[in-house]
């Protein structure tokens, strides 16, 4: 080859490589237009010197109630305390919170399983108050067996009515307690795989997750009026949906966990000529919020989701160790990491009020299988975060 040959294809592959790079465009992450501080928050198996009480029930080893905590699922009942699931033994606890972020321990519901050698999920989501019923929820069970004392049904979502705690321990002044049983149980919608996040929908419907299976369920009553879903990655697939929650403008948002993204679907309703034969409504998917990553918009193994009144979504961003805040329409608006020993460091769930604070479930290991001698003694948090 001769001189010349080689120059031109030299000038011939500067010329393709400079086209390359000046049509390559760098990415630009959005800027948050929010932010939020972290107020202040409570431990919840410290024991505080002056009062010996711990700040919630635990189930460690050897000293069922008084040991390691293992707060899951969080939800705000109709008087605007939290309702926390505690999955090491299974309890749903009641704490009245401060507006500094601290909450007292108030009363919990003992779910009646047993204690489980394993953590088993349970989560947690309010109902609208009834005339004569304000302590609804619902409440989905993912992992458990049947125990010597439990519900006639294992691995399914319940509408429960709450009753109040019973039982005084005066001896060393915890609040009061009681066993749930089968006359607690309003619905027992039908068994899943391992069903997942539960939340309300308006109008008296419910929704729900099969972590496994990949789908989502819409329930009006106890009947089943929409379903969709599948293992997969693309639009209307999930794998693992760890996050579910409606908007006021009847959006149903799934946290897609390991597809690293949220989707948005809209609730249509299914005008056929024979309804026995087809579900009531179809859901359309509309949007995908999010995408596997570390800078602002991106999300890595999303747990938790809500939404407020406005309609923008909170979720927690579990792997990147912080809760983002997206428009309906999936505009970035915050970026939340706390500061200090508030400085959040694995989210899994979280509820807003309806002044727009954030409540945070922040646990200190990513749950996934641990053993035992594992359990890291660092204390489980749950912190208040309010918009500057």
């Amino acid at each position: 080859m001769s001189w010349v040959s080689k120059f031109c294809l030299f000038v011939l592959g500067a010329i393709l490589v400079s086209t390359a790079f000046l049509g390559c465009e760098e990415i630009v992450y959005p800027e948050p237009t929010e932010s939020y501080t972290a107020v202040g928050g409570f431990e919840l198996t410290r024991v505080d010197d002056e009062d010996p009480r711990p700040y919630s029930i635990g189930d460690a080893e050897g000293d069922p109630e008084w040991g390691f905590w293992f707060p899951y699922s969080i939800a705000l009942n109709y008087d605007g305390n939290l309702l926390v699931t505690n999955i090491r033994g299974g309890y749903i606890e009641r704490f009245i919170p401060n507006p500094d972020g601290s909450a007292l321990w108030d009363a919990y519901w003992i779910w009646p399983r047993g204690r489980q050698e394993s953590t088993y999920q349970l989560f947690i989501d309010s109902y609208p108050d009834a005339m004569f019923e304000k302590n609804l929820v619902l409440v989905s069970e993912s992992q458990s067996e049947l125990g010597p004392a439990g519900f006639a049904w294992g691995k399914q979502v319940y509408k429960l009515a709450l009753p109040e705690p019973i039982i005084d321990n005066p001896d060393d002044n915890r609040p009061r307690y009681t066993l749930l049983t089968n006359f607690d149980i309003l619905i027992g919608y039908p068994l899943t795989s391992q069903p997942g996040p539960v939340a309300y929908f308006p109008d008296d419907k419910l929704v729900y997750t099969d972590v496994v299976l990949s789908w989502i369920y819409l329930f009006e009553d106890d009947t089943e009026v929409a379903v969709t879903g599948d293992l997969g990655d693309q639009e209307g697939k999930f794998h693992r949906p760890m996050g579910i929650c409606s908007t006021p403008a009847e959006r149903i948002v799934v946290s897609d966990m390991y597809n690293h993204r949220l989707q948005v679907f809209t609730v249509e309703p299914n005008l056929v000529a024979n309804p026995d034969l087809e579900y009531r409504y179809t859901l359309q998917f509309e949007r995908a919020i999010g995408g596997f990553g570390f800078n602002n918009g991106q999300l890595s193994s999303p747990f938790g989701v809500d939404a407020d009144g406005e309609g923008n979504i909170y979720v927690c961003d579990t792997r990147n160790s912080r809760v983002q805040k997206f428009t309906s329409e999936g505009e970035l608006l915050a970026v939340i990491y706390g500061e200090g020993y508030w400085r959040l460091r694995s989210p899994l769930d979280l509820v807003v009020t309806e002044e727009g604070d954030i409540w945070v479930i922040d646990a200190f290991v990513w749950y996934e299988h641990w053993e035992e001698e594992d359990i890291p003694e660092e204390q489980a948090r749950i912190i208040l975060f309010r918009r500057d």
